[in-house]
């Protein structure tokens, strides 16, 4: 499983949107737009994953829009509860990818 996969996996489960639909939608503003564009953002921050791979991994042009909106959601002295929850998203889909590698190598 690619590091994106993992992150795509993690943020649908984390949002208990399902993870197909997720990646499916574009265009319009629906449940999924939001972990759609934490996903991107956490592809982005976490892995350092170009934009042109995260606009191949959705088939979609939101990468940039995506990276903004959540940044502006970061930058709000406001959201700190948002800012609390990426913060444990982040490290749930780090931790488990670590632990993956791990239980992978004992084999």
């Amino acid at each position: 499983m690619s590091y994106e996969n993992h992150i795509h996996r993690n943020v649908a489960e984390f949002y208990s949107v399902d993870s197909q639909k997720m990646k499916e939608t574009s265009g319009a503003k629906t449940p999924y737009t939001i972990p759609r564009y934490i996903s991107m953002y956490l592809m982005r921050e976490i892995n350092n994953t170009p934009h042109s791979a995260i606009k191949q991994f959705y088939n979609a042009d939101q990468v940039v829009h995506a990276n903004k909106w959540v940044n502006s959601y970061l930058n709000d002295p406001n959201e700190v509860m948002f800012q609390m929850e990426l913060s444990r998203l982040e490290k749930i889909i780090v931790g488990s990818w670590d632990l993956q590698k791990l239980s992978l190598q004992d084999l």
